[in-house]
């Protein structure tokens, strides 16, 4: 069928969510995080989750949505689900325990950081 485009452009947000993966360094951000991640009870929290929460955090930050709207947004977004289950791990993580992270990368200024531009071409 003429005027049909099979070619499926990204949209802006996978464009921008894209970069984001390449720019932030989220290696330095799980270093800097990991010793202050804990859930609830006190306990550390594993690998996976704390990266998960770090990029929940973050699209909390780009996106401006809160704990409830993220997790929509999550659901009904490909490009947000694809990017927060890109990390090396996957599971979920839960709001209680996003909070001393979201305060320690608010004070020690982590999110600001320039990562690799291995991505870039």
């Amino acid at each position: 069928m003429q005027g049909m485009d099979t070619d499926t452009q990204p949209t802006q947000r996978e464009v921008f969510l894209a970069e984001m993966e390449c720019t932030v360094p989220w290696a330095k951000l799980h270093a800097l995080a990991k010793p202050v991640a804990s859930d609830a009870l006190g306990r550390s929290v594993a690998p996976r989750e704390l990266d998960r929460m770090l990029r929940i955090l973050h699209l909390q930050h780009w996106f401006r949505l809160d704990d409830e709207s993220v997790g929509e947004a999550i659901r009904h977004s490909i490009a947000m689900r694809s990017f927060v289950s890109s990390t090396p791990f996957a599971n979920t993580a839960s709001a209680a325990a996003q909070a001393p992270v979201a305060g320690f990368i608010d004070t020690a200024g982590a999110a600001g950081q320039q990562g690799s531009t291995k991505c870039r071409q």
